[in-house]
């Protein structure tokens, strides 16, 4: 039965990575209607930047149609804005999204201009010969890029959007009038972190000629003379304005209007194809994780990794009302520590002017959450008046030095060919199909060079981190065994699971409740752009739990899932955040 189980799982995982890849391939090309490419070219300071261009059947040098340079906000890059990529090309444009200066797959920049290489993929997009009008769309820094580069450009921009950014308190956008830019549309969410509790129609009256303040929700001026201007405030917060169904809607029928020059009506969400994208991602990033669990089963019988197989000798079990308690201060710590300690790295950060920005920031709370927690473990194995677990119970450290790290060095082997072959699939794939294996957060995109050489720098944190996390969630408060392999699997998965996200998930779901139900933010500002960030890592933490589950149940030890999920977070983290 375990073998029959095991490939099936393998077989299911292979089913939910050719399916989800498919239906990915399919709406990104809008049912092979649509030819993509990956392209490159330089600013005019030698910087690369790498692009992504989409051009529909019907766009011919003898019939030229509009062009879109799609510009993303920091820390992003192009594969964030892919609701406006795919709906925009779908609908009759030529599209380029691009990776800015030191973020994606392009180079950091020598001297960082202000438009970080939108000027080049401006130049680029307008010398195609299957183009004739240009329009611009820029979320977050990208909006005030795409401002910058308007303020500098001779090249002709009829149509500019900008989400989420560009606009410059008090005065509106930085020398704005009635008909410059030409054609504007802004969508802000109402509940952005950035720009909550900021008087938009207000401010922006003297960027859009009139007496404030503009009524949202009106088109005013003339969009064939380019004096056109509309201001939308969806209810939709900072990350979540970039896949908006309101703001890609109005987008599409702007840009339209103004270079196609017809009217459409609004593509209501029914009839919008670009979630299906993100089904597709979800499901084959799901898929290649579970023939991640197979895999290591055949793993553990080959030599020498076979000595690492061994099941749980532990009897030890958690008691219930132990597990409330010191689960909550478990998920107290890594909760209360994220701001303080996110604080001192981004400090750190430009003390030590570390390349890569806010990685200093996840460190310092990765390292500092995991020493408070096992302060506190000490502590409390310490004064239990209850029978102690040893350190075999909890998972690990319970060998002499050398044995200790002989079975690290097998486990990181072990770790580091699994980790191979995720790798070895989602490099072809993304060549290929242009997929991205992410749930809201990149988790298996392909590196740069640059980008792997930060790897074993984030892994110094990120081991640490998951060796502890492994003894707290599968060995201090694992639950105790059911009657078959599979429900306690699942009873250890999921109570450790709980205990990582529930606290996160409460807290971004009170931001979220309160600010739909209510119409205000409970955290704003700074400390709700940080949230953000919070919000990627969910996915994460709904996964390593699993993963520690199984280490402990196919070796007694939490070694070879404590460093899978090292690696994986290294990996996430090297090729997710931008370069200086």
């Amino acid at each position: 039965m375990q073998i029959q189980r095991r490939y099936f799982v393998l077989l299911l995982g292979f089913a939910l990575l050719f399916s989800g890849t498919l239906l990915t391939w399919e709406i990104n090309t809008n049912m092979g209607t649509t030819q993509i490419a990956n392209v490159q070219f330089s600013t005019a300071e030698g910087v690369r930047i790498v692009g992504r261009l989409y051009v529909p059947a019907m766009a011919s040098p003898g019939d030229p149609i509009p062009g879109v340079l799609i510009i993303h906000g920091f820390s992003s890059s192009k594969e964030g804005m892919m609701a406006f990529n795919v709906e925009l090309a779908r609908h009759g444009f030529v599209v380029l999204a691009i990776d800015v200066e030191g973020h994606g797959y392009s180079d950091p920049g020598i001297d960082i201009s202000a438009d970080r290489g939108a000027q080049a993929g401006l130049e680029y997009l307008f010398s195609l010969p299957y183009v004739d009008s240009l329009g611009i769309i820029g979320h977050s820094m990208g909006a005030w890029m795409a401002v910058d580069v308007l303020n500098s450009t001779t090249i002709p921009v009829q149509a500019t959007v900008l989400v989420g950014g560009g606009v410059d308190a008090p005065y509106g956008i930085l020398g704005a009038n009635s008909t410059y830019p030409q054609n504007l549309l802004i969508a802000i969410g109402r509940f952005d972190e950035i720009f909550y509790g900021t008087d938009i129609p207000t401010i922006l009256a003297q960027s859009f000629g009139v007496i404030p303040p503009v009524i949202v929700g009106h088109t005013y001026g003339n969009i064939t003379e380019g004096s056109g201007r509309r201001l939308i405030l969806p209810p939709t917060n900072h990350l979540f304005e970039m896949m908006d169904p309101i703001i890609v809607a109005e987008s599409v029928q702007w840009l339209t209007t103004c270079l196609n020059n017809e009217t459409p009506p609004l593509i209501l969400p029914g009839f919008q194809i670009y979630p299906l994208y993100f089904v597709g991602e979800v499901l084959a990033t799901i898929g290649l994780l579970l023939t991640v669990f197979p895999l290591l089963l055949l793993l553990l019988k080959l030599q020498p990794l076979i000595s690492l197989s061994e099941p749980p000798n532990s009897s030890y079990a958690v008691k219930k009302s132990r597990y409330w308690k010191f689960g909550t201060l478990y998920g107290a710590i890594g909760l209360g520590l994220f701001l303080p300690f996110l604080l001192v790295g981004v400090i750190l950060q430009f003390v030590f002017l570390f390349p890569q920005v806010f990685a200093p920031a996840i460190g310092v709370w990765l390292l500092g959450s995991a020493g408070v927690s096992m302060i506190f473990l000490r502590y409390i194995l310490r004064r239990t008046k209850e029978t102690t677990p040893t350190w075999n119970d909890l998972g690990g450290f319970a060998e002499p030095r050398k044995e200790f790290f002989h079975l690290l060095a097998l486990s990181g082997i072990t770790a580091f060919l699994v980790i191979l072959w995720i790798y070895l699939w989602a490099l072809p794939f993304n060549i290929l199909f242009h997929i991205n294996f992410q749930i809201l957060f990149p988790i298996f995109k392909p590196l740069t060079p640059l980008r792997t050489l930060f790897v074993p720098v984030y892994l110094l944190f990120a081991i640490p981190f998951f060796l502890i996390e492994g003894v707290w969630l599968i060995g201090f408060l694992r639950v105790a065994t059911k009657f078959t392999w599979i429900k306690t699997q699942t009873t250890w998965t999921v109570h450790a699971t709980f205990i990582k996200t529930i606290p996160y998930i409460t807290l971004v779901g009170l931001q979220f409740f309160i600010a739909y139900v209510f119409g205000a933010l409970l955290f704003p500002g700074f400390i709700g752009f940080m949230l953000l960030f919070m919000i990627g890592f969910i996915p994460l933490f709904l996964l390593t739990p699993t993963i520690l589950a199984w280490s402990y149940r196919i070796s007694n030890r939490i070694y070879i899932g404590a460093l899978i999920c090292a690696l994986i977070l290294a990996w996430s983290l090297a090729a997710t955040f931008p370069f200086l």
